[in-house]
């Protein structure tokens, strides 16, 4: 009677432990999932942000329903070496601007201007330089407009888009020459199992005003095996050309 009282106590004991390890797995499950899924949107994060900070003044566009944001970027390594102000009072019609401090290499591209995606996209406003690092720089065609604050930005030869579809967000690239941007391709996945949050627009663009910086922000939700965690950004964006 008494090895059958053990028996029972022990298996009650047995199954009691199982459940509680089985509990305690569950709870360090959920903490890695957890910890993977905060990595992962905040890897994200951090990458668009950095990008979206060099966007070129006005040159960002986000799609109807907010699932793509498109941007062309500043050439932030060849705005190092010039002030990116020209000492012309009005260069329009001209095809040659004077910066404060140097010249951009030959075949550098340069923002002046730009007033829009669309200007952007068209190149209207993207101009070639034709000289090599001296003053006056040449450009390959003649300014159509002038910046009221004598501003220009060396402009990067590839514009970044980043797209949700599928539940997976890419980021994807286009060319960028004086005649525009081309088709965007080669799409590289940055974040899977990407959901909207509550009814939020994954990308929400705000324009600037005179006294203020233009705005995107972004909103999304990750979830990974009955984990789910919201992100949310603010960036300021420059907005003045």
């Amino acid at each position: 009677m008494e090895m059958i009282i053990v028996i029972i106590l022990l298996g009650i004991i047995g199954v009691a432990g199982a459940e509680f390890i089985n509990q305690a797995f569950k709870g360090f499950s959920s903490i890695e999932n957890r910890t993977r899924i905060y990595e992962e949107g905040k890897t994200g994060l951090v990458r668009m942000e950095q990008e979206i900070h060099l966007a070129v003044p006005n040159a960002i566009n986000v799609s109807a329903g907010g699932t793509t944001v498109s941007f062309g970027l500043i050439d932030e390594i060849a705005m190092r070496t010039i002030f990116g102000e020209y000492t012309e009072d009005d260069p329009c019609g001209t095809n040659s601007i004077t910066d404060q401090t140097a010249g951009l290499s030959r075949n550098s591209l340069v923002s002046i201007y730009n007033t829009g995606w669309k200007t952007f996209s068209g190149g209207s406003r993207l101009y070639t330089v034709t000289s090599n690092n001296i003053n006056p720089m040449t450009l390959d065609a003649n300014i159509s407009a002038s910046s009221p604050f004598k501003r220009f930005f060396a402009v990067r030869d590839k514009c970044v888009q980043y797209q949700i579809s599928g539940n997976v967000l890419y980021r994807l690239t286009a060319d960028v020459d004086a005649n525009g941007i081309g088709a965007f391709a080669n799409p590289k996945p940055l974040i899977k199992n990407i959901f909207p949050t509550e009814s939020l627009d994954y990308f929400n663009f705000q324009a600037g005003t005179s006294n203020s910086n233009a705005r995107l922000s972004i909103h999304f939700t990750i979830s990974v095996k009955g984990e789910s965690i919201n992100f949310h950004k603010e960036i300021h964006i420059r907005n003045v050309p």
